[in-house]
């Protein structure tokens, strides 16, 4: 009722009151109902159209700062777990919480965590039987080791099959069916903590790695070239699928190979061959199109799926390694 009065005499309210006013008769409304009073008042301030759906997308970082500008704290916390549902990852309500995280109680804190784990998740939303838990647990233990909480986590962007997000030094990848639900252990593949299924989803974790601008095409065919020799074939050989290993991250996969048991790795017997990877050597931080040689039937179904620039790179670098094995071929022959 309170809502349906103010946005009904949103209009006649702009010419009585003062901005300040204005915002602070917004106090009695939920959080979702306020930021689209707020919006209205905006519209007729600014003269423009109020059209509800864009109070999503035009005011909300205005609205937030807005509301930790005024000190608001207690209709924050008040509404936190709708801020967390509504705006998912957005920054300033995360930082907020942080700095505010003496005054939030173990039990919300624990509440908002929850909220924050399922909106990385399409499916938590959907099915109502969908286990928070082992997603929850995953994430937990890789904050807890880098001394985070979930509240560290960001969202970087969306590929194909999946989500990514960062935590600390850590990639998280939330998404469905995976092209490749498992890789080999091989020193040219970011060999990840955690690769396989969490209830509806599939979910990976690795080390945080940024490709580089200065990969060229030639070094990405010669990581394609040393697979296939290794009986890999690798169909989305793209510079930016690949990274420069860190001092830090090559120690962390030696120190999770010794340790062996990867989810979503399949050992072999090539453990000195990662003696030889150096700082600074390419990985492909990309994990999703990795197959055997004799897969073929598999190789060729999702190679047709794949852009028309994609298969083109594909058979470019496919023809280049067939015609200098060849070569090799005849070489020895003479």
């Amino acid at each position: 009722m309170e809502y349906k009065f103010l946005m009904d005499n949103a209009e006649k309210s702009c010419k009585m009151y003062d901005y300040e006013t204005l915002f602070n008769k917004g106090k009695i409304l939920p959080y979702k109902i306020r930021l689209n009073y707020y919006y209205k008042i905006r519209c007729i301030l600014d003269n423009v159209e109020y059209k509800e759906v864009l109070a999503l997308l035009k005011y909300e970082d205005d609205f937030l700062k807005l509301l930790i500008s005024h000190n608001e704290l207690d209709y924050l916390i008040k509404n936190i777990k709708d801020i967390v549902r509504y705006h998912k990852l957005n920054d300033i309500v995360l930082a907020y919480i942080k700095q505010n995280i003496d005054s939030i109680p173990n039990t919300l804190l624990e509440e908002i965590t929850l909220v924050i784990i399922k909106s990385l998740t399409e499916s938590a939303s959907i099915y109502s039987n969908y286990n928070i838990e082992p997603l929850r647990n995953l994430l937990l233990k890789a904050a807890n080791e880098q001394g985070l909480s979930i509240l560290d986590i960001k969202y970087v962007g969306a590929g194909g099959f999946a989500k990514v997000y960062r935590l600390g030094e850590k990639a998280i990848k939330i998404g469905y069916t995976r092209r490749c639900p498992s890789i080999p252990d091989n020193r040219r593949l970011l060999i990840p903590d955690f690769k396989g299924y969490i209830e509806k989803e599939y979910v990976e974790v690795t080390d945080y790695l940024e490709t580089s601008k200065d990969i060229s095409e030639e070094e990405a065919y010669q990581v394609y070239k040393e697979l296939r020799d290794m009986g890999i074939v690798w169909i989305d050989p793209y510079e930016h699928n690949l990274a420069r290993v860190t001092e830090n991250v090559l120690n962390n996969i030696k120190e999770r190979r010794k340790k062996g048991n990867i989810k979503g790795v399949t050992p072999n017997d090539n453990s000195s061959f990662w003696d030889e990877l150096k700082v600074g050597d390419l990985v492909i931080i990309d994990l999703d199109h990795m197959f055997y040689e004799h897969e073929t039937e598999t190789i060729e179904y999702e190679i047709e799926k794949l852009s028309e620039a994609t298969k083109g790179r594909v058979e470019k670098f496919n023809n280049r390694y067939l015609r200098e094995k060849n070569i090799q071929v005849l070489s020895k022959k003479k």
